[in-house]
């Protein structure tokens, strides 16, 4: 009897030192969580996990000991004196339990809230988002460049297709379009590569012409961009890039295009060396014009070829490449082609450009799939007019290249492939043409 005694005080002891133990410990995670409530969603976690590994533990060896303290019913009759110890180490316990529960409890109540917080953060963030990617497309259709004839769409029904595809009420619709009014119009850049000339007229006395093309658009006739001067052909090849600044007009605006035999500067002795490199009498000719004109003014003068002039209205928002005739006044036959590549850019940041064409091509492709209801396996992998009018402005006025464009169409085909499965060469179109640059190529 004495044995058991003992035996069940220890036992009582061990308990009491277990439960201030974990109450202890407790506390201390408690502590830590409210100093760095915000900045330690991880370290919470990780500590919840440890605090149910040890409140498992201490739940085992809690019934591992009530199990140890089931005694014969006539032993019990006979050290009744002996109960009031255990009913006190029982009311030890129990009160330690209460404890241990209100701290669970708190500290579930803790991790709810972290996750509650997480959420609504993660909402916050991303209708955030959306309503800048929407006020950024409302934006480009204020400020709509280029003329695609092929997807002509009022501005109007962009932006009723816009509003469908976002899932945007007419409140929030209406407060978005006021905040994209009064944003300045965007700064806009015409991109323009001058490639080669064909066919060009002779300008030199030798039969040939060393040209150069001067561009410039309209509204800023002052701002001049020159390429460099090949020398002794009627066939130059430039491949040279420009980007001119565009004024707010954007439609009103031409971009003019001439091309010009440079002419050095000559003495006349120079001239009169290049009589063997004459060819014909209408280069014998040319040569006595300049040597008469050098003698008596002492200038040289460069010989206009021809010229080119293009409307920006007449360019689509998707850029093109084109020959261009080169015409001259009191001239009825052309003086030559010139090939050229136009396009828009903006000054936007590219990482930001893509990541919202990404966004905006997700939530137009998941548009159309809903509106079409068009079963797995049979998207052909076109667009609706307003759908690609909205993607062909938004890739126009952020500059993004071919490679970048299809870059994301490949992740964003390849993301909803997986629920919403098109047909295979439309995904992997995208991946081919990564590399590819539009022609679009005519003649005018």
């Amino acid at each position: 009897m004495e044995c058991f005694k003992e035996d069940h005080m220890w036992r009582c002891l061990y308990r009491k030192l277990q439960n201030q133990k974990s109450a202890d410990l407790t506390n201390d995670r408690i502590q830590q969580v409210d100093g760095g409530f915000f900045e330690k969603f991880g370290s919470l976690f990780r500590e919840h996990a440890e605090y149910a590994a040890t409140q498992e533990q201490i739940e085992k060896q809690r019934v591992a000991e009530a199990a140890a303290q089931v005694i014969p019913k006539d032993e019990e009759s006979d050290n009744e004196a002996e109960a009031a110890p255990t009913g006190e180490g029982d009311a030890d316990v129990s009160l330690s339990s209460d404890s241990e529960i209100e701290g669970e409890k708190e500290q579930t109540e803790l991790i709810a809230t972290a996750f509650n917080m997480e959420a609504w953060l993660k909402k916050q963030l991303i209708y955030r988002n959306i309503d800048e990617l929407y006020t950024e497309i409302l934006y480009e259709i204020l400020h709509n460049v280029g003329c695609d004839m092929s997807y002509e769409v009022g501005q109007i029904a962009l932006f009723s297709y816009a509003q469908d595809a976002f899932k945007m009420s007419n409140d929030k619709h209406k407060y978005l379009m006021e905040v994209a009014e009064q944003k300045e119009a965007p700064e806009l850049l015409l991109n323009v590569e001058v490639i080669e000339a064909k066919d060009l007229k002779s300008k030199d006395s030798n039969g040939m012409s060393d040209p150069f093309v001067t561009l410039y658009l309209t509204s800023n006739n002052a701002h001049r961009y020159n390429t460099s001067v090949k020398t002794m052909t009627l066939n130059p090849v430039w491949e040279e890039h420009f980007a001119l600044p565009i004024a707010d007009n954007v439609n009103d605006d031409t971009l003019c295009l001439e091309v010009w035999d440079f002419d050095p500067a000559e003495s006349v002795k120079e001239k009169l060396g290049k009589i063997f490199e004459v060819k014909g009498v209408r280069g014998m000719r040319k040569l006595v014009k300049e040597i008469a004109l050098t003698a008596t003014t002492g200038q040289h003068e460069n010989e206009l070829i021809g010229r080119a002039k293009i409307p920006l209205s007449t360019i689509p928002a998707s850029g093109m490449t084109m020959w261009y005739s080169l015409d001259k006044k009191n001239k009825v036959n052309r003086q030559g082609v010139l090939k050229i590549r136009v396009s828009y850019s903006s000054k936007k940041n590219s990482q930001v450009a893509e990541q919202e064409h990404r966004h905006l091509l997700r939530l137009v492709l998941l548009h159309e799939l809903e509106m079409s209801k068009v079963a797995p396996h049979w998207w052909c992998g076109t667009f609706s007019p307003h759908g690609e009018q909205l993607l062909t402005q938004h890739i126009a006025q952020s500059g993004l290249s071919p490679s970048e464009v299809a870059l994301c169409q490949w992740c964003v085909f390849s993301g909803i492939h997986q629920n919403h499965p098109p047909q295979l060469y439309t995904v992997l179109k995208s991946a081919r043409e990564a590399d590819k640059t539009p022609t679009n190529e005519f003649r005018a």
